[in-house]
């Protein structure tokens, strides 16, 4: 039924190709499922005709406990990110292309996720339905993908442009829209401003139906890649009464100078800088946002999506998170009948390498997994002092809290020094209490950078190793400014 439009890449290989001439660069990384894990590798070796890679493009998956850390492998004389840069240099309007191309593949898989018509296909049907899906899935992510690349040729061109002035490269970067986090709140801050002009009960009939609207529209903003809850009606309410006692006509004012803000400031330093340069910056500023509309696309689709897993773990009589820990040719194969080998499965969640090089995809387990790991993973985490590059300028002093969840959330006081991965929008409401925030993840275009100049916040990237370097409870001085995190 299906089956005809999808690509293959489910044959797993044993990986044993000589690394000697790549280096590994920490792309980030989250709590997570296999499913997740297994889509975001194999997407480097699915054929997309329309968004194709050129050269290939290597990526690691260190995965232990539902808990993974992703790598680019790069060649040391790569020059792939360059070639996709001139790429956008040369089409000035690629950039709007692929939002375009990021919103229609978005609404289709949603289209056919909503209609719930996989409840009513056979097994085998199912399965094929499944693999259609996956098919699609692909296609949302690789304008995420593309975006990754094109802004590590956006960080070399930036290098070279502030050599020898301060370094404008996170404000000239800055999306010209608002973040889909910042429109979530001012459609809140205007209910609450309505209700304070209009003296209307919070409890009422229209504004239980206008919260409803958001709920319907945001409620899936803060999913990752594991357990994370929708937010419900409840949460909507509860924000919407702190705005209420928290002057949001005001809040909705500082929102909008501050874009502004940001705005003229940007257009000011790029007036100093050839036309090149502002080109560049604008193709920054565009990808900033496809990057932020690409992680709420995301984020809905797996929503969306919630209702497949849970009508495969019904008929195949298991729980949804240990499908969810399936590939989805695992999860077609358990459909038509085939046994699950599920030691496999656990084994694999405990501990694997899961390596997309060279347009084949490899899985390691076990020793095998812990070998690659101590030949290619494996750091010095003696430093004290680490090097980044500024996302949001400014300097902080306080306790390093390492966050790689949202089970670790609880651990975030207000002045502590957030140290992740990358974060995604579940972790917002920790980076507001954050004195400054140390990521892994070093992209123009990542959420954390996007973040943490909205909200003010002191935030170092692209320093590697982080996580395993600092520790909880270390005196950290992050000079943002500079690009620097000691331990002190």
């Amino acid at each position: 039924m299906f089956s005809k439009d999808i690509v293959k890449v489910n044959t797993l290989l044993n990986f044993s190709e000589p690394l000697n001439n790549h280096i590994f660069l920490p792309e980030g990384g989250r709590a997570c499922f296999y499913f997740l894990d297994y889509l975001l590798l194999s997407q480097y070796v699915a054929d997309n005709r329309d968004w194709p890679f050129g050269d290939h493009v290597n990526v690691v998956s260190n995965f232990k406990d539902h808990s993974a850390k992703w790598f680019r492998i790069n060649d040391i004389n790569a020059s792939y990110a360059s070639k996709h840069l001139e790429a956008f240099i040369n089409k000035p309007n690629l950039a709007k292309k692929l939002l375009k191309y990021l919103n229609k593949r978005r609404d289709f898989i949603i289209n056919i996720l909503k209609k719930g018509k996989f409840r009513k296909l056979d097994n085998e049907d199912l399965g094929a339905f499944v693999e259609f899906v996956v098919d699609s899935f692909y296609k949302v992510l690789r304008p995420s993908s593309i975006v990754r690349i094109v802004d590590l040729g956006i960080i070399a061109e930036f290098k070279k442009t502030f050599a020898d002035t301060e370094d404008h490269s996170a404000v000239v970067s800055a999306s010209k829209n608002f973040s889909w986090m910042l429109i979530e709140e001012m459609d809140l801050l205007n209910l609450a401003i309505k209700i304070k002009n209009k003296r209307i009960d919070i409890n009422s009939k229209f504004i239980i139906k206008e919260l409803n609207k958001i709920v319907g529209q945001y409620c899936f903003s803060e999913l990752g890649y594991y357990n994370e809850k929708v937010k419900t009606l409840d949460f909507y309410k509860n924000k919407l009464k702190i705005a209420l006692d928290n002057n949001p006509e005001l809040r909705l004012k500082d929102i909008q100078s501050s874009q502004k803000e940001t705005i003229e400031k940007r257009r000011k330093i790029l007036n100093k800088f050839d036309s090149r340069t502002n080109l560049i910056a604008d193709i920054a500023s565009d990808l900033s946002y496809i990057k932020d509309c690409y992680k709420f696309s995301m984020n809905k689709v797996f929503y969306n999506a919630e209702a497949l897993f849970s009508e495969i773990a019904k008929r195949l009589n298991k729980p949804v998170d240990y499908i969810k820990d399936l590939s989805s040719q695992e999860i077609r194969d358990a459909l038509c009948g085939k046994e699950l080998d599920s030691k496999m499965v656990s084994e694999r969640v405990k501990n694997h390498i899961l390596i997309a090089f060279e347009n084949k995809l490899y899985l390691l387990l076990g020793d095998k997994a812990d070998q690659f790991r101590k030949k290619y993973l494996e750091i010095d985490t003696n430093k004290t002092l680490l090097n980044g590059r500024c996302a949001s300028k400014g300097a902080a002093t306080g306790k390093a809290k390492i966050v790689k969840s949202p089970e670790d959330f609880h651990k975030m006081e207000a002045g502590d020094i957030l140290v992740v991965m990358n974060t995604s929008p579940d972790f917002t409401p920790i980076m507001e209490k954050a004195g400054a925030i140390v990521a892994e993840e070093g992209g123009l275009t990542a959420h954390v950078s996007i973040v943490s100049r909205e909200l003010g916040i002191p935030a170092v990237v692209g320093v590697h190793h982080a996580i395993e370097i600092l520790k909880d409870g270390d005196m950290l001085e992050v000079d943002a400014n500079q690009g620097t995190v000691k331990k002190i």
